[in-house]
């Protein structure tokens, strides 16, 4: 990532979330709707809790500090995706200041579970067809798409196994989240599935360097 596309990816966005959401902070009242559910407003709080979306931003603009290309890129998406989450965030709040909460009635509790477990299983579903794809034909080594670290992006002979693997462990991942969405609530299924990949990710972050060590 150039310096230009780091400036762009990562400190823009940064700098634009950080100070769409001060400037909103000092017109906004102390409390303010802090959670919104099939109903509408169901929660009040105060309104520093929009601070929550710019610190996780900032966190995982430190990946950025990294050389690692995939690990620059992470970071660039992520900051975009909070920066635009926030945004729909500050336009509820800014919409629903003055709605009373109330809680959801049975039916919109139950349709929001639905939602949430059908979102989950797109999710899962998704994720193992790209996993699948990825174990199934690789692409050649580049900086965008695969299993891509400073050991998968310097040696052929290490990124094609390492990215079957890797593709192989997000399908199985992908696969049991969809499962557990059937049978799992949703914030359970949602635990599963951040899990499953995270632990696919490091098996093939320790698979790869296992690769690499070998044929030192």
């Amino acid at each position: 990532m150039s310096r230009g596309a780091l400036v762009f990816g990562v400190v823009l966005p940064l700098l634009l979330l950080w100070s769409g959401t001060l400037l909103a902070l000092s017109f906004l009242p102390e409390t303010i709707p802090a959670h919104f559910g099939p109903g509408g407003v169901d929660r009040l709080g105060s309104k520093y809790e929009l601070l929550d979306l710019p610190v996780l931003a900032t966190l995982a603009a430190l990946l950025a500090f990294f050389k690692d290309p995939a690990l620059r890129l992470a970071a660039a998406l992520a900051v975009w995706i909070f920066a635009f989450a926030q945004g729909l965030v500050l336009a509820l709040v800014f919409t629903h200041l003055g709605t009373a909460p109330r809680p959801p009635t049975p039916e919109e509790a139950e349709l929001g579970e639905r939602v949430v477990k059908g979102i989950l299983v797109v999710g899962g579903l998704v994720t193992a067809g790209l996993g699948f794809a990825l174990w199934k034909s690789p692409p050649p080594p580049n900086p965008y798409y695969g299993f891509r670290i400073r050991e998968t992006l310097e040696d052929p002979e290490i990124w094609y196994p390492a990215n079957r693997f890797a593709g192989a462990a997000m399908a199985a991942a992908g696969l049991a989240a969809a499962v557990a969405a059937f049978f799992l609530p949703g914030l359970y299924a949602a635990g599963v599935l951040a899990l499953a990949v995270l632990l696919a990710t490091l098996a093939s972050y320790v698979y790869a360097k296992r690769l690499a060590k070998e044929k030192r």
